[in-house]
């Protein structure tokens, strides 16, 4: 998936040259690719937290450390907020966001992030009318929220019976 996103995104520009000459009768809209570059930059970063785990004999309890890192990393990356409790919220008044589980993403935030990516994406947005803007926004901002909650409830285990995980202390002393 990030290969693959990391080509296309990498060649945008020749990708819609060869578009625009060849004009198929179908191809993807400015709304898809702008929300690939956001798809492409989170899939990097957990695509290197989860590499980063395989084949290694890491501890529960460091798996949970590096999946809470890669939660910061997209928290810095859009400006997503979280945990938050329910309660807070359902006061939030006054601004656009989705949220998902205790993590909220304003959609401010969101273009923001968008906008960042890529001077291609940059001007992508501003040619595109403010409703396919505003759910190319939300789109986004469901990306990140979603995948926040959902990498915040996975859950080691230790055996196939899927009994629930122990903390193990990170230095065992031997005693001799």
């Amino acid at each position: 998936m990030t290969k693959c996103a990391n080509w296309l995104t990498g060649n945008i520009l020749a990708i819609q040259e060869h578009l625009d000459e060849k004009n198929p009768p179908n191809f993807p809209p400015t709304q898809w690719w702008v929300f690939l570059f956001a798809v492409q930059a989170f899939a990097a970063e957990s695509s290197k937290t989860f590499i980063a785990q395989q084949g290694r004999a890491t501890l529960l309890s460091e798996q949970r450390v590096m999946l809470r890192r890669l939660i910061e990393t997209h928290k810095r990356m859009t400006h997503m907020e979280g945990p938050i409790h329910s309660s807070a919220i359902a006061k939030m008044t006054g601004k656009q966001f989705e949220s998902n589980g205790e993590y909220v993403l304003e959609h401010v935030h969101a273009l923001a992030f968008l906008q960042s990516l890529d001077i291609w994406v940059l001007e992508a947005l501003e040619s595109l009318d403010p409703d396919t803007k505003l759910q190319t926004v939300v789109a986004v901002a469901k990306l990140f929220v979603n995948g926040a909650s959902e990498i915040s409830v996975i859950t080691a285990e230790r055996e196939a019976a899927n009994a629930a995980y122990d903390d193990t202390p990170l230095v065992l002393r031997i005693n001799y």
